[in-house]
């Protein structure tokens, strides 16, 4: 009996090192293949191009790339103050265009002092996207692959979307964002002669 109770203590301590060791490994796996940066500035990015393909100037596709962006997070989080009064004098101003399958609101060329291309802004526009927020997203996505691992990603999305040709004015920007966000952040996207250390 003695003998018998010491081979199931090995066995268990081998069983215990083994799932030790594997739990470890994958571990390291993971390590090699974290994120290097989240979701909204990946959306923005994404959005950025879909808008130039569109015909927006790169501050008009700015702005919209951060309405689209902050859409989605609001929606992810239930829309905080949806129901909020807004006493906005912009209110009267706000249009809305069909953009990448779904509408954004604006505000148009000349609503603005001093902008002469669109905004995107919130439904009762007093919220408004400004370029330099998208500018400072992509700023973060350098800073975490570098400035050939930016242009890695963004020659991807541009293929992507060009691939869809007429549909990258419909949900078919979101699917792809849907389908490659979580791959398009990982470190094994970037291969080693673009990868910068963070």
């Amino acid at each position: 009996m003695k003998i018998f109770t010491q081979k199931v203590k090995k066995s268990a301590k081998i069983f215990f090192y083994v799932n030790y060791f594997l739990y470890i490994s994958s571990i390291i796996t993971n390590l090699n293949n974290m994120y290097k940066f989240n979701r909204y500035p990946l959306c923005s990015l994404v959005y950025f191009e879909a808008a130039k393909m569109l015909g927006y100037d790169k501050d008009e596709a700015a702005s919209m790339a951060q309405g689209r962006a902050a859409f989605f997070a609001a929606a992810k989080w239930g829309f905080k103050n949806k129901n909020k009064v807004v006493d906005n004098p912009n209110i009267t101003l706000v249009e809305s265009v069909p953009f990448a399958g779904l509408a954004a609101f604006i505000l148009p060329a000349g609503a603005l002092e001093g902008v002469n291309g669109v905004r995107c802004c919130t439904r009762d526009g007093d919220k408004i996207h400004q370029p330099s927020s998208y500018y400072k997203n992509e700023a973060k996505i350098e800073e975490c692959v570098g400035v050939e691992g930016l242009e890695k990603l963004r020659a991807f999305v541009q293929s992507e979307l060009q691939a869809l040709g007429d549909d990258v004015n419909t949900n078919a920007v979101y699917n792809f964002y849907k389908n490659n966000r979580d791959k398009a952040r990982m470190e094994s996207f970037y291969n080693e002669e673009v990868l910068l250390s963070a």
